[in-house]
């Protein structure tokens, strides 16, 4: 793997120039930038995820694991062409699959000792009077920081957070799990397909009972082009993501950024509209691998339900995986593949199992502002022997800049001090200790209570 990185490095020092010429105007160098993110893959995968605790590796990705995915959807975007394709390809899967697994299979190891380390707690905050909730199928959290970034620059107030999926991390689990009438439903051993009941009759939560039991409870369901009462509550979806996902594989990055512009029209609408915050919530995230997730192998015959990511036992089987209990029963089993594996064949768009990319969903509460605010970046990095200095763009007030080895590990700082983002938008980071000279690093920004808010890989005292 660290050769593939360095190679991809070498072919970006000589054939990013490519990206100047005028052939790029004419939509002829398709590979030239796909290299630009290849190298950023190759630096965002440049350190396997080791965290000791389910919280922390969550942490990290939240910090800024999460650009590793960003990056391979952005390359995925110029192949345009066989050729483009195959290149593409063959490089993302070398830089991002040892990546991915590593973080998946770490994640499984702790929670095949402690599965409620990943329970989602309930949501907070539901019911408010003037806040609507939209619902965004498969909204994974590299998307939702795309998302804030536009809303930002919109002119929208943007809060930012995360929390665990519930599981499996499919629809008809996870949605029920993240809307307003979660406390009226339950599951029992007769309920198939991971989907839940009812508690008042036992019966089977489709989607026209959903909307109603909500109604029910005080809820307004507006349909995709509503506005509602903004004196009261209500909840709306939007956009496609998932459904894109699981009809076009890899080709999902071709509809990213239409998406993500009908999450934004549809939120200002929203606000527009009079209500005072708009809450965007969503069931799970999901792996996306170019040729194919690994084949993992389950007979079907020994199986209830199965599906690409998770699947329940027929009594008297065992799976020998690692098992998590239902969200709305942990009397009911889950079997999960392992690593990123997937039970069907030939699967590149998948999601049910347990990994960083389907079970760490993002929560955002938008609201109108008088002034533009946007999720902190790291926009460059440039070094002058041990001493950085950061350019950060966005809402930065109150952020501080860190150099660490561990994004979410404030002991691996190697710094001489964390400074904060001055009125211009940079902070100046010294190197302590000379011996780290051309070590890998990250640069970190950290909110007001030190929580990672963003991380870029570099190299101390070396230039990219």
């Amino acid at each position: 793997y660290p050769e593939v990185a360095e190679r991809m490095k070498a072919l970006e020092g000589g054939q990013g120039a490519r990206r100047t010429w005028v052939w790029r105007k004419l939509g002829k160098s398709d590979l030239a930038e796909a290299s630009e993110h290849l190298s950023n893959l190759a630096d965002f995968t440049q350190q396997l995820p080791t965290a000791d605790s389910p919280e922390k590796l969550a942490a990290a990705y939240v910090a800024g694991g999460w650009q590793a995915d960003a990056a391979l959807l952005k390359a995925l975007k110029h192949a345009k062409s066989t050729k483009a394709e195959r290149a593409i390809f063959a490089a993302a899967r070398a830089l991002y699959l040892p990546w991915v697994e590593a973080g998946a299979v770490r994640l499984q190891e702790m929670v095949r000792h402690d599965p409620a380390a990943v329970a989602p707690q309930p949501l907070a905050g539901f019911g408010v009077a003037g806040e609507v909730i939209l619902f965004a199928d498969g909204l994974r959290f590299d998307l939702a920081r795309e998302l804030g970034g536009a809303l930002g620059r919109a002119g929208l107030s943007v809060d930012l957070g995360w929390r665990w999926s519930a599981l499996p991390s499919v629809t008809a689990t996870a949605k029920p799990a993240v809307s307003p009438v979660a406390s009226e439903l339950t599951g029992r051993e007769s309920d198939e397909e991971f989907v839940p009941s009812l508690k008042a009759d036992a019966r089977r939560v489709t989607a026209d009972r959903f909307r109603q039991l909500m109604a029910e409870k005080g809820c307004e369901v507006l349909d995709s082009r509503a506005s509602g009462d903004p004196s009261k509550t209500a909840w709306t979806e939007c956009g496609k993501l998932d459904s894109h996902g699981h009809d076009g594989g890899w080709r999902l990055a071709f509809r990213i950024d239409e998406q993500v512009k009908l999450l934004v029209s549809r939120v200002q609408e929203l606000l527009d509209a009079g209500w005072k915050s708009v809450r965007v919530v969503t069931d799970h995230g999901w792996l996306l691998l170019p040729g194919g997730l690994p084949k993992i192998d389950l007979p079907k015959f020994l199986t209830q339900h199965r599906w690409g990511r998770c699947a329940t036992m027929k009594a008297g089987n065992n799976s020998g995986l690692v098992e998590v209990p239902w969200f709305w029963n942990a009397t009911v089993r889950m079997a999960l593949p392992p690593g990123v594996g997937c039970f069907v064949a030939g699967t590149e768009y998948a999601h049910g199992g347990l990994s960083l990319q389907e079970c760490v969903i993002p929560l955002l509460t938008i609201r109108s502002s008088a002034a533009p605010r946007s999720l902190a970046q790291i926009e460059s990095i440039k070094w002058i022997g041990l001493r950085c200095r950061v350019t950060v763009t966005g809402g930065f007030a109150g952020v501080r800049a860190d150099l660490r080895l561990k994004a979410a590990d404030a002991k691996s700082s190697v710094a001489e001090a964390v400074k904060e983002i001055a009125a211009d938008g940079t902070a100046s980071l010294a190197v302590r200790d000379d011996s780290n000279m051309g070590s890998a690093a990250l640069v970190v920004l950290l909110n007001e209570e030190g929580r990672p808010l963003h991380a870029l890989p570099t190299t101390i005292g070396v230039n990219a």
